[in-house]
């Protein structure tokens, strides 16, 4: 495994198949133009020269009325947060555990992008029922918006420290 890079153009973006063609085609189509804007960071698994998963990560805001209590309690009318908008793997890894690996990783650099630019959430907009599934086994907390799915940025720091990272 080599690890996760930014998305460049010296990578075959063309080869990963996720089993959801929206998210194959973002990556093929839109993480080099997102990375020119910079309105969305993609990082991509390069394993020896083949793309076997990514994640992409950008800044976002959203109202404390959209969150349950657990989540809005203390926070600002307008809360700052980190969007995970994208997050595939390779449909031959699926089934392993590595999407963990992956989330784990995309949060593990929200964690350090709040070292310069703070946030109280990380959120996601969960695609189907299993996005819903794997993301609420991983801590994220369903929101009042149908999909969307949020967690502390607090408790992601606490379990990175309990793992011993």
């Amino acid at each position: 495994m080599s690890g996760f890079v930014p998305v460049n153009r010296a990578l075959d973006l063309s080869q990963l198949d996720c089993g959801n063609a929206s998210l194959d085609r973002w990556l093929r189509t839109r993480a080099l133009q997102t990375e020119t804007m910079r309105t969305v960071r993609t990082f991509v698994w390069d394993a020896d020269g083949v793309v076997v998963a990514y994640y992409a990560v950008a800044a976002h805001s959203l109202p404390r009325h959209s969150l349950p209590p657990k989540l809005a309690h203390g926070a600002p009318s307008v809360i700052p947060a980190y969007l995970l908008a994208k997050l595939a793997l390779s449909r031959r890894l699926q089934g392993r555990g590595l999407g963990a690996l992956v989330l784990g990783e995309a949060l593990n650099r929200c964690l350090h992008a709040g070292i310069h630019a703070g946030a109280r959430l990380v959120v996601v907009d969960a695609i189907d029922h299993d996005a819903v599934r794997f993301y609420g086994s991983q801590g994220f907390t369903r929101t009042l918006i149908p999909g969307r799915m949020a967690r502390k940025l607090s408790d992601v720091a606490e379990a990175y420290l309990a793992s011993g990272g």
